[in-house]
C-alpha cells in the first residue's frame, strides 16, 4: 500500500508540474503575441504617420503650384477656365504623391449667414433643395444664440444624413457643398453664379429677381455689369440688393484628393485667390 502510495504521489507532483509548464508556455505565447500585435501595430501607425506627412507636405507645396493657376494671364487659368463653365480640374504629381484637384468659384454659392433667422433659412434651403435636386431632409439649421454670430461648420446647417461634399469622380451631380459656403461677406458674386441660385438669394426681395439681373451678363464674365443690371431694378430695391450681391469676390472651393498608391486622403480648401493667395479654410478627410 505504501508503495502504491509512493507512486500516486509522484504522479500527482509530475501532473502538477506538466500542469505548470503547460501554464508558463501559454503565458508565453500570450506574452509573445502581446508584443508582436504591439509592434505591428505601433509599425502600422508610424507608416501612417510617416503617409499623413507626405499628404500634407504635398498639399502645402499645392498652394506655391497654385498660385501661377490664378494668374488671369496663364495660359491654363483657372480663372478663365471657370468663366468658360462651373468647375476646373487639374492633375499633377509632387514627389510621391499624386494629386486631383476640382476648384469652383466659392464666391457664387449661397452663404447661410446672410439669412440667419432659422425659418428663413429653412425656406431658402429648401428653395434650392427644390430647384437642383438636392436632398432636401438634411436641412436642419441651429439657433444661432444672436444674430451677429455666423455658421462656421456645414454641421451647423445640415445634419449628417448625407456627404455635403462632392464626390471626388463626380461629373454631374451636385453635393451641398457645390451651393453653399460660409466663408466671406455673405454677398454673392454674380460674375459666375448660377441663375436658380441667384433667385433663391433674392426671391424674398422680388421672385424672379436673380434672372432679371444675369441677362445683363454678357458672353465674357470678365465685364462688370452688375450697376448697368441694377439701374433696371426698381429704385427702393437697389441697395437691399447691393448688400446681397457682388461682381465677383475672387474666393474659390478646391475639392483636393492626395493618392499615396492605394492610400487616398481628402480635403477641402478654401482660397482667397488675389494679389497673393490666401487658405480661409482647409478641412481634412479619410477614407
Amino acid at each position: 500500500m505504501k508503495r502504491c502510495g509512493g507512486h500516486s504521489s509522484r504522479y500527482r507532483r509530475r501532473g502538477v508540474a506538466l500542469l505548470m509548464t503547460l501554464l508558463v508556455v501559454v503565458l508565453l505565447i500570450a506574452v509573445v503575441s502581446r508584443l508582436t500585435t504591439a509592434t505591428a501595430t505601433q509599425a502600422l501607425i508610424e507608416s501612417r504617420r510617416r503617409q499623413t506627412l507626405q499628404h500634407e507636405l504635398a498639399l502645402d507645396s499645392l498652394l506655391l503650384v497654385m498660385r501661377e493657376w490664378f494668374n488671369p494671364e496663364a495660359v491654363e487659368s483657372v480663372v478663365r477656365e471657370l468663366d468658360r463653365q462651373a468647375f476646373a480640374d487639374r492633375e499633377l504629381d509632387l514627389g510621391s504623391v499624386g494629386l486631383r484637384v476640382r476648384i469652383c468659384d466659392d464666391a457664387a454659392k449661397l452663404n447661410p449667414n446672410v439669412f440667419s433667422e432659422v425659418h428663413a433659412l429653412k425656406r431658402k434651403l429648401t428653395l434650392l433643395a427644390a430647384r437642383l435636386g438636392l436632398d432636401p431632409s438634411v436641412i436642419d439649421p441651429v439657433p444661432l444664440k444672436t444674430g451677429r454670430q455666423p455658421y462656421r461648420t456645414f454641421g451647423q446647417v445640415l445634419s449628417g444624413k448625407t456627404p455635403v461634399f462632392t464626390p471626388p469622380d463626380a461629373v454631374t451631380s451636385l453635393a451641398w457643398s457645390d451651393v453653399l459656403t460660409l466663408w466671406g461677406d455673405g454677398r454673392i458674386a454674380v460674375r459666375r453664379v448660377d441663375d436658380m441660385v441667384l433667385d433663391v438669394v433674392l426671391d424674398d426681395l422680388k421672385p424672379g429677381l436673380g434672372r432679371e439681373l444675369l441677362k445683363h451678363r454678357p458672353a465674357d464674365r470678365r465685364k462688370d455689369f452688375l450697376e448697368a443690371a441694377l439701374a433696371e431694378v426698381d429704385s427702393d430695391l437697389r441697395d437691399k440688393v447691393r448688400q446681397r450681391v457682388v461682381f465677383d469676390a475672387q474666393r474659390y472651393a478646391l475639392d483636393i484628393e492626395t493618392a499615396i498608391g492605394g492610400d487616398q486622403r481628402r480635403w477641402y480648401l478654401v482660397v482667397h485667390g488675389g494679389d497673393d493667395l490666401t487658405v480661409l479654410h482647409r478641412r481634412a478627410q479619410t477614407w
